[in-house]
């Protein structure tokens, strides 16, 4: 699996070894997951900020009652900052969950070494170990040899 940040710093060259793979893949999903990735991360930083601001104001409640002085403004304000985490962690679940489904789809970059080929047949052979065996009978599948017996 390709890293996001490898991803955020080499677009191109992820998109030009898509395109070295073929139409199976395309790379427009690169933008798609760039642009989860981004408003992932806007989002993290701002759910992070209301839970800064509701630790703040519990640290404010605990000051001034302890002062004896009235906490009701505090209380309201700080009553809605659970549910404006929460709603901000389920979205930020489903960008993580759809960023981590891309990013395992994505295939490997290719060595510089690979040639290009629209099929199999277009592969070079390199090199070949050792003999190939000639044999006076006729090579069947598993299957095949399942199906007899």
């Amino acid at each position: 699996m390709l890293d996001i940040n490898y991803i955020r710093e080499h677009k191109e060259e992820v998109k030009k070894n898509l395109k070295r793979r073929g139409e199976k893949y395309n790379t427009p999903i690169i933008d798609e997951l760039l642009n989860n990735d981004q408003e992932w991360r806007e989002l993290k930083g701002k759910t992070d900020d209301i839970r800064h601001e509701r630790n703040e104001l519990t640290l404010q409640i605990t000051k001034i009652s302890k002062e004896k002085k009235d906490i009701s403004k505090l209380v309201a304000k700080a009553r809605n900052l659970p549910e404006q985490i929460k709603k901000s962690e389920e979205k930020l679940n489903e960008l993580r969950n759809k960023i981590h489904n891309t990013l395992m789809h994505l295939p490997n970059m290719l060595h510089s070494s690979v040639p290009y080929g629209e099929s199999e047949q277009e592969n070079k052979t390199l090199k070949l170990f050792g003999k190939k065996n000639k044999y006076k009978f006729k090579l069947q599948s598993h299957v095949d040899i399942m199906e007899k017996n």
